[in-house]
């Protein structure tokens, strides 16, 4: 669990860091007679007076396990890797980040029907209208893959 004592606490932490910094942007719209400093200390006491972490424990579905952490930690987390959460509290992992087999298969499924366009224009040029049609049947067939 995260105690928070020091600025050097406060800028340890991702999360503390951000809203400091926000509130470091804030503050001076609202009374624009304070100092940077000022700011920078009276932001610094509220947090290290009145920073509350608490402990927590996050179920996995997926994996049938729960994990033991702190609201920090769970934060700094989402700060990092920036999940998909829903409105249940569900986190999924961004695409990208897992491999996705259906995605490869269908871009390789775009790239055959594009080489087989190519070699049916090369074809059309070349007035070779048989290997045309063919090559125009080829990439068809890609067509109905892709879009299947």
């Amino acid at each position: 669990m995260l105690e928070v004592k020091t600025r050097e606490d406060i800028d340890g932490n991702r999360y503390l860091k951000k809203y400091k910094d926000t509130f470091r942007r804030l503050i001076p719209l609202t009374i624009p007679s304070l100092m940077d400093d000022e700011i920078e200390r009276a932001v610094d006491y509220s947090i290290c007076k009145r920073f509350q972490d608490s402990e927590m424990t996050l179920h996995n579905n997926y994996k049938h396990i729960k994990v033991q952490s702190s609201l920090a930690a769970f934060t700094n987390y989402i700060l990092d890797k920036k999940p998909i959460m829903t409105p249940y509290g569900v986190l999924f992992s961004r695409h990208g980040t897992v491999p996705n087999p259906l995605y490869d298969m269908v871009d390789d499924f775009v790239a055959t029907r594009g080489r087989f366009k190519d070699k049916m224009f090369e074809c059309f040029d070349a007035k070779l209208y048989e290997e045309a049609n063919r090559y125009n049947l080829l990439q068809l067939v890609a067509k109905v893959d892709v879009n299947a």
